[in-house]
Order: structure tokens, then C-alpha cells, then sequence
């Protein structure tokens, strides 16, 4: 009985290794300075230019040159989430733009924007 629960409690510790999940290697923000076929080129507030493959073609959805955005890079150096900063676009022509220091939160403005 004791190798029976022996065995079934290290089973659930390597099945909670192997499902636990990653963090990203890098996230920020930044504004998108070219988009060529799968790869993007990010430009953060500092002013480093840096270009990285994406995981997949979704994630460029309605995310045009320009835009400032959210982005976040696995360990493999991938980008898997790039969101649009909300009330930045690549009609603004703002080129000192300060970006938050925190991810977007979907049910909250952001500073010097109004709900709803």
C-alpha cells in the first residue's frame, strides 16, 4: 500500500513539472516597425530596435507598421501575444510616447482614458 502511494504521489509530481506553465522570457512594449511575412520588428521606448519570428499568423491580426503594442516572447525567442495599445495606432504621430509599465487589463483604462 505504501509504494502504491508512493508511486501515484510521484506520478502527480511529474505530471504537475510537465503541466506547469512557462513564463515569458520578455514582454513590454513597443512600436511595430516592420512586418515581413512571419518575423516583426519591435522598436521599444529606449529606442532598441529587435526582430523576432511569431508563433503563429493569428497573432499579427489588425496589427499594422506603426501600432504600439504589447508583446510578450517565449524562451525560444518566439513573440506568442502582441496586442494593440489601446488608444495608440499608427495614425498617431506621437514620437514620444511613453508606454506604461504594465500589460493591458481589459476591464480598466488606462491613464488619460475614460471607460466604456
Amino acid at each position: 500500500m505504501k509504494k502504491l502511494l508512493t508511486a501515484i504521489a510521484s506520478g502527480l509530481f511529474v505530471v504537475g513539472l510537465l503541466t506547469t506553465p512557462t513564463e515569458a522570457a520578455e514582454t513590454g512594449y513597443a512600436r511595430v516597425e516592420s512586418i515581413d511575412g512571419m518575423n516583426v520588428t519591435l522598436m521599444t521606448d529606449s529606442g532598441q530596435t529587435q526582430s523576432y519570428p511569431i508563433s503563429k499568423e493569428s497573432i499579427l491580426a489588425g496589427v499594422t507598421k506603426g501600432d504600439q503594442v504589447w508583446f510578450e516572447v517565449n524562451e525560444k525567442g518566439k513573440v506568442t501575444k502582441l496586442a494593440k495599445a489601446k488608444g495608440k495606432s499608427s495614425s498617431d504621430k506621437d514620437s514620444n510616447w511613453n508606454p506604461p509599465t504594465q500589460p493591458p487589463k481589459a476591464d480598466q483604462p488606462r491613464k488619460g482614458e475614460t471607460g466604456g
